[in-house]
C-alpha cells in the first residue's frame, strides 16, 4: 500500500464519521457549551467543518506568518447555526478538495 492510498483511505474512513457526527448535532443544542471554558457547540461544529480546508490551504501555501497576522477566516464560527446540514456540507466540501488536491500531488 502506498502512501497516498493510505492516507486517502485514512481521510474517507474519518471522513464518514465526522459527517455523520455533524448532521445528527441537535440545532437546541448549539448553545451548549461541554466545559464551562469551552466555545459553544455550535462553534465547535464550524471548527471541524473547516478543518479539511485549513488542510487544503496549509498544503497549497509556501509559508504562513502568524506572528503578522498571516491568518484568515473562513466563517464566523461565534454565530451558532441551526443549520447542521449545511455544517456537514461544509465539512463534505472541505474533505473533498483536500482528497482531490491529494489524489493530483501525491505520488501513486
Amino acid at each position: 500500500m502506498t502512501i497516498r492510498q493510505s492516507l486517502l483511505g485514512e481521510l474517507d474512513h474519518e471522513a464518514a464519521g465526522t459527517r455523520k457526527t455533524l448532521e445528527r448535532m441537535s440545532a437546541g443544542r448549539l448553545e451548549f457549551r461541554p466545559h464551562p471554558r469551552s466555545r459553544t457547540m455550535g462553534w465547535l461544529a464550524g471548527h471541524i467543518a473547516q478543518m479539511a480546508l485549513g488542510g487544503t490551504l496549509t498544503c497549497k501555501t509556501a509559508g504562513v506568518d502568524r506572528a503578522t497576522g498571516g491568518r484568515k477566516r473562513f466563517l464566523t464560527p461565534d454565530r451558532p447555526t441551526s443549520r447542521q446540514a449545511s455544517t456537514a456540507r461544509t465539512f463534505a466540501a472541505s474533505a473533498s478538495g483536500l482528497k482531490g488536491f491529494w489524489m493530483k500531488s501525491l505520488p501513486s
